[in-house]
């Protein structure tokens, strides 16, 4: 699942949102401590909320108020022990995060991935008939995932209070620089066209449009790769 601070991303999530302009103490970056876990679920949950793809799995903007969290929750509690998720701290509450997989953690072993869906559990069950569509879509990223070494982005999420003042660009600096360094490239999965320009600025490239053929009503999703940058 994927999120910028000046739109919305994941994978396999994301939407452009109204930039948000406060007075919000500016955000430190540092990695995520897991006693925000909880917090930090709560504004992944709202920066997707009313996203393209999840309105489509799930048009009742009541249930997926539902829906999301426990979604939001299964993504980061797998990345967390990988130890490469990085939040945006305000007053000493994480309200955005980047959850990188490093290299040689994509795919899941059957265990992380039994767990993935047991943490889903309630937001499947709420999609109902578009389960088959669901597990379509995710058969295809699947197949479109790139087989060399490289960094994963799985979900980039940001409060909407915080959108639109370069949070999305700062929690992706940390993994970026060192992408650069180990002549590795960095992965990504969006729904949201503009996201794909978004994510342009910082040198991904398009690789493939999917869409899938029996559900002509869903969004298509592109996925990204930024090579890396000589030092």
């Amino acid at each position: 699942m994927q999120q910028g601070a000046e739109v919305v991303v994941a994978v396999p999530l994301g939407a452009p949102r109204q930039a948000h302009h406060s007075s919000t103490p500016a955000p430190t970056i540092r990695k995520l401590d897991k006693d925000q876990v909880s917090c930090i679920v709560a504004s992944a949950a709202r920066a997707f909320h009313d996203d393209p793809l999840f309105n489509f799995f799930e048009p009742d903007l009541c249930k997926q108020l539902v829906a999301l969290p426990p979604r939001m929750r299964a993504h980061i509690m797998d990345a967390l022990p990988l130890g490469e998720t990085y939040a945006a701290y305000v007053d000493g509450k994480a309200k955005a995060v980047a959850a990188w997989q490093p290299p040689g953690t994509y795919p899941l072993s059957p265990r992380r991935e039994f767990m993935f869906y047991m943490r889903t559990l309630r937001a499947i069950v709420k999609i109902g008939r578009r389960i088959p569509a669901a597990l379509r879509l995710q058969a295809a990223l699947d197949k479109a995932h790139p087989k060399m070494k490289h960094w994963h982005l799985d979900l980039l999420a940001v409060d909407p209070l915080l959108q639109g003042q370069g949070v999305g660009t700062a929690l992706l600096q940390p993994i970026h620089e060192r992408c650069d360094r180990e002549g590795l490239p960095a992965y990504v999965e969006t729904q949201t066209q503009s996201n794909v320009a978004w994510y342009g600025r910082f040198g991904y490239k398009v690789v493939q449009e999917i869409r899938i053929a029996s559900e002509p009503d869903m969004p298509p999703m592109w996925t990204l790769i930024r090579p890396p940058n000589p030092c």
